[in-house]
């Protein structure tokens, strides 16, 4: 996989995107693709995810956002 500053290059493996889920599928290149810094870890603890589930706020619900 190919980072630029704001884009890559594979596949992310959302889990259905024809469905506006775009939470990510086990082997997804986006998993612990995240900022390093320690600060914005996915509450288990580990590297942060990339994409809106990822992060200290990566257990967020869309469906509740109006």
């Amino acid at each position: 996989m190919t980072f630029s500053s704001t884009n890559l290059s594979e596949n992310p493996d959302f889990a259905a995107w024809s469905s506006n889920d775009f939470s990510l599928l086990s082997g997804s290149p986006c998993i612990d693709a995240g900022n390093p810094s320690s600060e914005f870890n996915d509450p288990d603890g580990t590297r942060n995810d990339m994409g809106a589930f990822g992060g200290s706020y990566g257990d967020w619900d869309p469906a509740a956002v109006p």
